[in-house]
């Protein structure tokens, strides 16, 4: 089950006032009652978002990657023991990152919405 940062399930909690949460998992939620996860974030939370992601240097994220903390607190997708692959494990996360923000970017720019579906 995804859980968001404030340790709350991302199916069933909507966060509050939290871009790097949002970004992610949505803010907004088309039907409460159904049972498949899908959510938006409506136009104006994309530019806040796309201003926010590019504020981040995510070096700085990376100066403290701890790849035990990561397999302690489950997180998708169980590759923490790797630990031999620890700067490739690094050059990707910082490579879908980048394409997360260009992603947002271009929302942004076009004003749109952005749908988050997890399966």
């Amino acid at each position: 089950m995804l859980s968001s940062r404030n340790g709350l399930s991302a199916i069933y909690s909507v966060p509050e006032d939290n871009l790097l949460s949002e970004f992610i998992i949505g803010s907004e939620n088309f039907n409460d009652e159904a049972e498949e996860f899908a959510r938006y974030i409506p136009t104006e939370k994309v530019i806040e978002i796309s201003k926010k992601l590019n504020e981040i240097n995510f070096q700085d994220y990376l100066k403290d990657f701890d790849m035990t903390n990561f397999a302690e607190n489950g997180i998708y997708p169980d590759i923490w023991d790797y630990t031999e692959e620890k700067e490739e494990i690094m050059e990707e996360l910082s490579e879908h990152f980048e394409n997360l923000k260009e992603f947002y970017n271009k929302v942004a720019e076009n004003k749109n919405i952005v749908v988050v579906t997890i399966c």
